[in-house]
């Protein structure tokens, strides 16, 4: 009489390849695309000089509102009507940036009024200043 033995199962040892597959793709994304960027700061460019060149002014416009909602502009405090007036008078292609820096307890309203004067007087690139953590 023969005694029967179970058998064993094997178990295989194999690695999942979809994971692996989807990293290496990751990795070789990244990595077309930083080198790719980092071609343009590599450039050694040298600009040709010219008489008739003009250098270009471009600066940023800060308006401030305080906690009691006065309106800062130039470090003077303006009301909207005299705002209106003063960016009227402001060359629009030398201000790249506009913001608008408010306290914490300033009316939603002021911010939206001021926002509404900007863009009737052209000024379209409007941002909002904040506190970073």
């Amino acid at each position: 009489m023969r005694i029967k033995r179970k058998q064993r199962e094997r178990s295989i040892a194999s690695i999942e390849m979809t994971p692996l597959i989807d990293m290496v793709f990751l990795l070789l994304i990244f990595f077309l695309l930083s080198t790719t960027l980092d071609n343009f700061r590599r450039l050694n460019i040298k600009l040709p000089s010219s008489q008739t060149g003009e250098k270009v002014k471009t600066k940023d416009l800060s308006i401030y509102i305080d906690r009691e909602n006065n309106i800062y502009l130039e470090n003077q405090i303006v009301s909207l009507k005299i705002l209106d007036e003063k960016l009227k008078s402001i060359d629009k292609e030398s201000i790249s940036t506009v913001f608008i820096n408010g306290d914490e307890n300033t009316q939603y309203k002021i911010i939206i009024d001021i926002m509404d004067i900007l863009r009737k007087n052209g000024f379209f690139n409007i941002s909002l200043g904040v506190k970073s953590y």
